[in-house]
C-alpha cells in the first residue's frame, strides 16, 4: 500500500489502457515483454478499475505463488521461510507490479504436479505454455522443460496418446517467438537482435559473477575485487555437481540459467530483478529432483566416482539458508524504505497537479518519464518535446532514442513554437536556464520526499512565460 508505482508497471497500464487488444500485441515487440500479463489487466482496465487495481492483482497472484511454495515444496522449513521473506520475494517480485511473479507462479505450478507430469501430460504441457508467455527471461526455463519432457517421453516410449500435450507446447513456443518479432510499425531492432549475443570477454565474465553473487545477496552491481562474487559462483558451482546424477534436473538449471546470463545479463547489467531469477530456477530445481532417482551417465560416470551428491546437496542447502537469511535483511529494509521514502516522485506531483487545478492543462515533457505519471491524470495531454508528439506510455525505439538529447535551449524553443506565450514544462533536472529579458521561468514544483531507488524519477515542473 506504501508503493509508488514507476514508469516500467505504469506503462503496462497505459498500454492496455489507450489501446484495443491488437494494437496491444503490436507493443509486445519492442516492449520487450510477453502477452499475459497484459492480458490479465486487459478487463480491469477497459472495465474502469482504478490504477490500484493493478497493484491488488498483482498482490494476490503473489500471495497465491508464496503459499503455494509454503504448502507444496519438499524442501527445509526454514528454507522456505527465509526464501519468502527474501529481498526478491517481499519486494522485487512481491510488491513491484509486473509479470515476473507469473513466472515464478508457473513454475511452482509445473513443480507442484511434476510427478503427474506423465500420467496428466494436457496440464503439463498447459502450465509450460504459461510460463512461456509469462517473461522473456522465463523462456528458457519453458524451453529447457519442454525439451526434458519430449526426451523423457521418447526415452520412455510414452508418445502414444500425447499428441495435444505435444501441440500445446510447439504452440507456447511459437508463439513466444511471434511476439518477440518487431513490429513493422516502430524503427526498433528485434527484441533479441544478433548483436545482443555477446562475445565471450573478462567485462562479461565479470557481470556474470556478480549477477550470480547478487542472486544470493542483492549486495552491489560492481565490485572492486574477484573474492566476493567467485566465491558464491563456487557456492553454485557445488550445486551443479550435487545434480551430476540427475541429469534432467542439471539440463534445466543449465538451460534456464544460460539463456538469463548469456542472451540478457552480459548485455544488461545491474537489474537485480533478472539476477533473482537463477534463485528462483535453484529452488524449483531443488523440488523437482525429488521425482528423479539417481541415473548413471557418461558424465555421471566420468565425475560422480569422486564426488558424493550427497554430503554436496547438504553444504548447499546449509549455503543457500545462510545466504537467504542475510537476503531477507535486504528484504525487511526494503520494506522500511517503502515505507519512509517515495519510490517514485509521481505520485507526489499528481497531488500537487490536482491541489493547483492543472489536471486539464498540457504539460510538455523533456525525458522526465512522464509515464509514471499519466496513469494518476487521466485528463492530461503529455507532449514529449523531443519528438513532437503527445504520448502516455513510451515507446523508446530508435526514433525516440535518437532525439532524445536535445539541448535545453532547444527544449524551449519548441516550447515556445507549440504553446506561444505560456507553457508547462516536465523535466527530471533542474533547467540550467534561468530566467532572462525574454524569458521567465518560474519553478512551480519539485519533489520534497527522496526517492530510495535511483530511476530518475525525480520531477521539476516549470511554467515558462516568453515576453
Amino acid at each position: 500500500m506504501y508503493h509508488e508505482p514507476w514508469r516500467d508497471e505504469a506503462q503496462v497500464w497505459l498500454i492496455v489502457r489507450d489501446l484495443n487488444l491488437s494494437g496491444v500485441f503490436s507493443k509486445l515487440s519492442v516492449q520487450g515483454h510477453l502477452c499475459l500479463w497484459y492480458l490479465i489487466l486487459f478487463p480491469f482496465v477497459k472495465l474502469g478499475f482504478p490504477y490500484i487495481s493493478m497493484q491488488i492483482i498483482h498482490w494476490l497472484i503473489s500471495i497465491v505463488t508464496a503459499s503455494i511454495f509454503l504448502l507444496k515444496a519438499p524442501i527445509n522449513r526454514i528454507l522456505k521461510v527465509v526464501f519468502i521473506f527474501s529481498y526478491y520475494m517481499v519486494f522485487e517480485y512481491g510488491v513491484i507490479a509486473s509479470d515476473y511473479i507469473l513466472t515464478i507462479l508457473f513454475l511452482f505450478l509445473i513443480a507442484t504436479y511434476y510427478k503427474s507430469r506423465f500420467t496428466n501430460p494436457k496440464r503439463h504441457a498447459f502450465f509450460i505454455f504459461l510460463l512461456f508467455n509469462s517473461h522473456i527471461l522465463g523462456f528458457g526455463a519453458a524451453l529447457a522443460l519442454t525439451i526434458i519432457y519430449l526426451f523423457e517421453l521418447q526415452r520412455n516410449k510414452l508418445l502414444d496418446g500425447k499428441k495435444i500435450a505435444m501441440l500445446i507446447l510447439v504452440c507456447g513456443f511459437i508463439g513466444t517467438i511471434l511476439q518477440l518479432l518487431p513490429h513493422a510499425g516502430y524503427a526498433t531492432d528485434a527484441t533479441i537482435p544478433p548483436t545482443y549475443f555477446p562475445t565471450l570477454s573478462s567485462a562479461s565474465a565479470w557481470t556474470v559473477l556478480t549477477s550470480i553473487q547478487n542472486a544470493f545477496i542483492p549486495i552491489s552491481n560492481n565490485f572492486e575485487e574477484i573474492k566476493i562474487p567467485l566465491f558464491f559462483f563456487l557456492g553454485l558451482s557445488v550445486f551443479f555437481l550435487s545434480l551430476i546424477r540427475r541429469i534432467s534436473v542439471l539440463v534445466f538449471l543449465f538451460i534456464a540459467s544460460l539463456w538469463i546470463y548469456y542472451v540478457f545479463i552480459t548485455k544488461v547489467s545491474g537489474y537485480w530483478r533478472y539476477d533473482g531469477l537463477l534463485l528462483i530456477f535453484i529452488l524449483f530445481s531443488l523440488w523437482i529432483k525429488e521425482h528423479y532417482s539417481d541415473g548413471e551417465t557418461w558424465i555421471s560416470r566420468k565425475i560422480g566416482r569422486y564426488i558424493n551428491s550427497s554430503i554436496l546437496g547438504t553444504f548447499f542447502n546449509t549455503f543457500l539458508i545462510l545466504c537467504l537469511i542475510v537476503n531477507s535483511i535486504f528484504g525487511m529494509n526494503s520494506l522500511r524504505k517503502e515505507y519512509l521514502y517515495s519510490y517514485s516522485g509521481a505520485k507526489e506531483l499528481k497531488t500537487f497537479i490536482n491541489q493547483h487545478n492543472l489536471q486539464n492543462e498540457e504539460i510538455a515533457c523533456n525525458q522526465c518519464w512522464s509515464v509514471s505519471l499519466a496513469p494518476y491524470l487521466p485528463k492530461t495531454k503529455f507532449w514529449a518535446v523531443n519528438i513532437k508528439k503527445y504520448e502516455t506510455y513510451m515507446i523508446t525505439d530508435s526514433v525516440y532514442l535518437k532525439s532524445a538529447a536535445i539541448s535545453s535551449e532547444e527544449v524551449l524553443q519548441r516550447v515556445k513554437e507549440k504553446y506561444g506565450k505560456q507553457g508547462l514544462l516536465l523535466t527530471s533536472e533542474p533547467l540550467p536556464i534561468e530566467s532572462s529579458s525574454g524569458l521567465e521561468i518560474n519553478l512551480l514544483f519539485q519533489n520534497e520526499r527522496l526517492t530510495w531507488k535511483d530511476n530518475g524519477e525525480n520531477y521539476f515542473l516549470y511554467k515558462i512565460t516568453f515576453i
